[in-house]
């Protein structure tokens, strides 16, 4: 369904030296950190046996929540055995490789949200506190070691009656 194309920053439009097209073939796809490659290659996706234990859980006519969903890889794994999966980042760029692992897997039955979601007494806009290169492992409590702070919205599950969780 889709291809990507990718050009280096500092060549003109119209040269194609260092193109490079990249074809989905309507497999899953899931966009991950670079930094992770090696793990990536050598054991596959993180959580795999976790992720291959929820699917017992999962029912055509039932709903996937995916708090803190990171790129996908839970999301884009299940939804084929859900009626529907909402899935909520609050990182602005983790949540952009989310939503392009959904379109680049023509998941027709993904929902995203760029917010967290938390208690009534964590409503509103928060700082999330971020650990990692790749973004796992973010908080808005204290952490140790963080590299970088991100202001992210919080919502509770309750306050979203939009969603169709019947």
């Amino acid at each position: 369904m889709y291809f990507i194309l990718q050009k280096s920053q500092n060549e003109k439009i119209d040269d194609n030296k260092t193109t490079q097209i990249i074809y989905t073939n309507n497999l899953n796809s899931y966009i991950l950190c670079k930094n992770l490659i090696d793990d990536y290659i050598k054991n596959g996706l993180f959580e795999s046996n976790i992720i291959e234990w929820s699917r017992q859980f999962c029912r055509s006519d039932k709903i996937f929540l995916d708090i803190g969903a990171h790129t996908g890889t839970y999301s884009i794994s299940l939804y084929k055995n859900c009626k529907h999966v909402y899935s909520f980042e609050p990182q602005k760029m983790t949540y952009y490789a989310l939503c392009g692992s959904v379109a680049l897997s023509n998941c027709d039955n993904i929902t995203c949200y760029n917010f967290g979601l938390g208690s009534d007494t964590q409503t509103g806009e928060n700082i999330l506190n971020i650990p990692s290169i790749d973004g796992g492992g973010s908080s808005i409590c204290q952490l140790s070691n963080i590299i970088r702070q991100e202001k992210v919205d919080i919502k509770t599950l309750d306050s979203l009656n939009c969603l169709d969780i019947s």
